[in-house]
């Protein structure tokens, strides 16, 4: 399986995406389904959406997965510099999340879009929850599914992520919550799977 920018382009390794250090994502076929798998320094909710054609029928399948738990760093003081040092190296250390199969997921995200420009407020950036999907849509990622076995041909590969810091959780940079926002991203690919 390999990855373009799009069908028509050249195939490249998808890591050597210009994003390689903080948002470098794959995607491959694990367990006899397809799954992403994202690499980065931030945490935060992340959605992936596949998208193939049979025939005449296209199917999209939404995963949501990511790094959801703070990591746990003191407040600094004269005391502790070395302590905090270390939490806050491990806390900005490279992370990996791993998607369920493609069209496994019973849920989705809500909001489902990114806002441009990465505009959520924080209080409104901490209410970005998980959420069921409707009895349609779990009625259409299961036929996906089926429609995925034995599938050969082009996969549109759209990666969103809701990047928080590691330590608040907030899309705020910084060790106290008070930096400059941290803008979401959407990155989109296609994957040759055979």
């Amino acid at each position: 399986m390999t990855s373009t920018n799009s069908p028509a382009q050249e195939q490249i390794d998808l890591s050597l995406s210009s994003e390689v250090i903080l948002e470098k994502y794959f995607s491959g076929l694990h367990s006899g389904g397809l799954v992403a798998q994202v690499k980065g320094n931030y945490s935060g909710y992340i959605t992936a959406d596949a998208t193939f054609t049979v025939g005449n029928a296209t199917y999209t399948c939404t995963q949501i997965f990511g790094v959801l738990k703070p990591v746990k760093v003191d407040k600094l003081n004269t005391s502790n510099l070395a302590k905090v040092t270390v939490q806050r190296a491990a806390a900005l250390a490279e992370k990996t999340s791993v998607s369920k199969k493609f069209c496994t997921d019973q849920r989705k995200l809500n909001p489902d879009r990114l806002v441009d420009g990465g505009g959520y407020t924080k209080e409104n950036f901490l209410k970005i929850t998980p959420m069921n999907k409707s009895a349609a849509e779990l009625k259409s990622e299961k036929a996906a599914f089926k429609a995925l076995k034995g599938y050969s041909g082009y996969i549109k590969l759209v990666v969103t992520r809701y990047r928080a810091w590691p330590s608040t959780m907030f899309n705020v940079m910084g060790w106290d919550g008070q930096g400059n926002k941290l803008p979401g991203t959407t990155r989109e690919t296609y994957v040759y799977v055979n």
